[in-house]
């Protein structure tokens, strides 16, 4: 029965056999140092049709002795102790099916980089739920930075090793691989300023200036989100936007929101000042409900992730930072987004998003006090060193 359940779990990922321990288990070799795995669990009924983690271990011992270390991104519940792996174990928690804050992966990348260092004995285990998505960010991102991957080729790796023919692509949510653009701008690009403390994304605080949704076909709802930085578990509502008294302009072709330019200028929400101060990673969900019978029954939703930062100081088709002095001190820096529908992620990680409510969404911003921010960045820049250089 359990081995019918894990086919069934694991259908998409590619078998992994170990002849010699006599072991099926839901495991693949990226390269011969990165391993990847789903989540193992300790306890029934989960390990009816999961990995267990003593047979993880089991394989880990037998073939690498002590020279490996798993690497936990699961922002839920784990699945096992940190004990049961002899405490060799590094947490890096986000949230199942969206990309992690930027400012996780620099530090996970050069972790996975200084234990891969010490020996050249020694092998890393990535997991998460399934292995996949929140896995592939991470895994293409090492690629990026320590072996010289392209953004493509990173992906189309992990996909090949990782997934059986037909089954789609290893990171198929789009947000995260956004990031991992992100993330490939970032080691690639040699005009960023090292000081930029991408590790401390407090600094990148910025305001919501309006939403604007192009070609609405529904009144629909809108949430605003950021992680919460002293806990990467998940992300937290700020937000969600009136579609009264937060409408600022409403036509056929498009309807603005704002809260800048609210009626009533006394704002006693309390969330509502968070609008203002919010960063640098953002998430946007749009739903449409309808009434039925006393009950609101969900037709569509879809979501998003964006950097404020890159996408106000990239400039992608230059390969170029922008992050200029004088700039900085006109404290006159804005930023924007605009995504068409079929750009936005679907439900749970699938493609699914139901009605189509929109043709587009535009998302404007601009960032309070950077002069003081890049005083204080110069102030600290000789006792500041970069996470990661472009030359790994």
């Amino acid at each position: 029965m359990s081995s019918v359940l894990k086919s069934v779990v694991f259908g998409s990922q590619k078998p992994f056999y170990d002849k010699e321990l006599d072991l099926n288990i839901d495991l693949t070799y990226i390269t011969s140092k990165i391993l990847v795995c789903s989540g193992p669990v300790n306890n029934y009924p989960n390990l009816l049709y999961r990995n267990s983690i003593n047979d993880i271990v089991k394989f880990l011992k037998c073939h690498y002795q002590n020279n490996w270390l798993i690497i936990n991104l699961r922002g839920e519940n784990p699945g096992y102790n940190d004990t049961d792996v002899n405490n060799k174990i590094l947490h890096f928690p986000f949230a199942d099916h969206q990309p992690p804050p930027f400012h996780l992966l620099p530090k996970i990348v050069q972790s996975v980089k200084n234990f891969l260092n010490k020996s050249d004995k020694n092998i890393i285990l990535i997991h998460c739920k399934a292995g996949k998505g929140r896995t592939g960010t991470i895994v293409s991102c090492i690629l990026i930075s320590n072996h010289n991957f392209s953004y493509s080729n990173s992906l189309n790796l992990f996909t090949q090793k990782r997934m059986r023919s037909g089954f789609g692509d290893g990171v198929s949510i789009l947000s995260q691989r956004r990031y991992i653009k992100y993330y490939y701008n970032y080691v690639k690009s040699s005009s960023l300023p090292d000081y930029i403390p991408f590790y401390n994304p407090i600094y990148f605080k910025c305001n919501i200036e309006y939403i604007r949704i192009i070609k609405p076909y529904y009144e629909i709802d809108i949430s605003i989100y950021d992680y919460d930085l002293k806990n990467t578990n998940d992300y937290k509502k700020l937000y969600t936007f009136n579609n009264g008294e937060d409408i600022i302009h409403k036509s056929n072709d498009f309807v603005t929101y704002s809260l800048l330019f609210k009626k009533n200028k006394n704002i006693k929400n309390a969330n509502s000042k968070f609008i203002r101060k919010i960063g640098p990673d953002i998430r946007l969900s749009l739903e449409q409900k309808f009434s039925f019978n006393k009950k609101k029954l969900l037709t569509s939703s879809t979501f998003f992730w964006f950097n404020t930062f890159f996408e106000s100081f990239y400039d992608a088709s230059k390969n170029l930072w922008k992050f200029d002095e004088d700039l900085i001190k006109s404290n006159k820096i804005k930023g924007s987004i605009k995504l068409n529908w079929n750009q936005l992620d679907g439900y749970k990680g699938t493609t699914t998003k139901g009605l189509k409510l929109f043709e587009s969404i535009e998302i404007y911003w601009n960032f309070n006090d950077l002069n003081s921010f890049y005083k204080e960045l110069i102030k600290k820049s000789k006792e500041r060193k970069p996470l990661i250089s472009s030359n790994n």
